[in-house]
């Protein structure tokens, strides 16, 4: 304000995981100290509005379940480590060097004919049981790598928010031993108390409107 004086209108914006943190901050600071609202308006493109504890359970399915049917993240000969972790804060791994690893499980970034039969069970297995599209899969596993070191490492003090302990997987071309392969773990009732209080929502923001009264609207039900 210094540099360009006052705005005569501020939008509160996010998109995707930043949709989140943009309705959670509408939600904390609806009013300002002079019962005024600081925005005056809300715009949320493809938000992530069900909540960090719910909403990133599908990544932990998908670690979980790749992990079952590749092997690779992390390796036979590498240290391991409980997958909730994402990744051990003092690991190198890049993420180039994680999707050459999953195109050498699944050729995700080949033409399908190029793949191997072998490359094609995998790749099945792994979208059929988790449900999410080929052209994310790389995607959703770096999330669920560096995102949920971040999230267990530097919020949850190293504690862990995800549980897949009564999930039964299915949707592969073998539903019972990839259900006897797959990591189990309950999350620690705490630090998932302690994630939802930091990254949930209520559903209601408050929405301001000249110049009548500011209501507030449920996002999901």
């Amino acid at each position: 304000m210094q540099q360009i004086g006052a705005p005569t209108r501020t939008i509160l914006h996010g998109q995707s995981w930043g949709a989140s943190v943009a309705a959670k901050t509408a939600e904390r600071y609806a009013t300002s100290v002079n019962g005024k609202s600081p925005y005056d308006a809300v715009l949320l493109t493809s938000g992530v509005l069900g909540g960090g504890s719910l909403s990133y359970d599908f990544r932990f399915d998908l670690r979980v379940v790749y992990q079952a049917v590749c092997g690779n993240h992390p390796r036979a000969d590498e240290p391991s480590y409980p997958l909730w972790q994402g990744l051990p804060l003092n690991a190198t791994l890049t993420r180039a060097q994680l999707a050459s690893r999953v195109d050498e499980c699944t050729g995700v970034r080949l033409p399908a004919a190029q793949r191997t039969p072998q490359q094609r069970q995998n790749l099945a297995d792994t979208l059929g049981a988790v449900a999410i599209a080929e052209s994310s899969l790389i995607a959703h596993l770096n999330w669920g790598t560096w995102h949920f070191q971040d999230v267990v490492f530097r919020r949850l003090v190293g504690r862990n928010p995800f549980s897949n302990d009564r999930v039964r997987y299915s949707g592969s071309h073998d539903d019972v031993a990839l259900n006897a392969r797959v990591f189990r773990v309950r999350a620690d009732s705490a630090a998932r108390a302690d994630f939802a209080a930091d990254a949930d929502l209520t559903g209601r923001i408050a929405v301001p409107c000249s110049p009548c009264t500011p209501s507030t609207i449920p996002l999901r039900s």
